[in-house]
């Protein structure tokens, strides 16, 4: 198989995570703003307030800031400097993001590892309110990281190949570079 084929393939999957993470984000998003109206209405109008929404919120919050951050890192949609890098040449550039991702790649493995650990460490412990595994909320972040690592070497592979090659392979077709 090519270097060409296996981003091809690689590119896909990252595709297809994103939108699993969006659409995640999304649902996790609009069922938490659904059960905060209703908690909103259940105690102000029948005066019989929802028991433990906030904790429930805020877990679903903690899903939708990381594993949706992670989904816009997929597709390049974070924040970005330019002008100096767009003035390099093709191989500065490659070689620079490169380095980047290779990175990022790097700094999400200790992340999960080190996730994982403390995941370990406080097996046992309860949320205050829901009684639910406090491993549920630090999830979030392995899966987060889980899927920025894979982005990041997914991206690695395509600089390699614009390295080599002089034509940036793109994941999202919409993407410029």
């Amino acid at each position: 198989m090519t270097m060409d084929r296996l981003f091809q393939r690689l590119a896909k999957g990252t595709r297809r995570v994103s939108s699993a993470c969006l659409a995640l984000s999304v649902f996790l998003f609009a069922g938490s703003f659904a059960v905060l109206t209703a908690d909103i209405v259940m105690r102000y109008v029948f005066n019989h307030p929802l028991q433990h929404v906030g904790e429930g919120v805020t877990i679903a919050f903690i899903y939708v800031y990381l594993v949706g951050g992670a989904a816009l890192y997929c597709r390049n949609e974070d924040i970005a400097v330019d002008y100096f890098f767009r003035k390099a040449g093709v191989k500065p550039q490659a070689i620079w993001l490169l380095a980047i991702y290779l990175a990022i790649a790097a700094t999400m493995a200790i992340t999960m590892v080190e996730t994982l650990k403390l995941i370990d460490v406080q097996r046992g412990v309860l949320t205050p309110a829901l009684r639910l595994p406090l491993a549920i909320e630090h999830a979030a972040l392995v899966v987060a990281a889980t899927v920025i690592f894979y982005a990041s070497a997914v991206e690695a592979l395509g600089c390699w190949i614009w390295f080599k090659s002089g034509t940036r392979p793109a994941v999202f077709e919409s993407r410029t570079g």
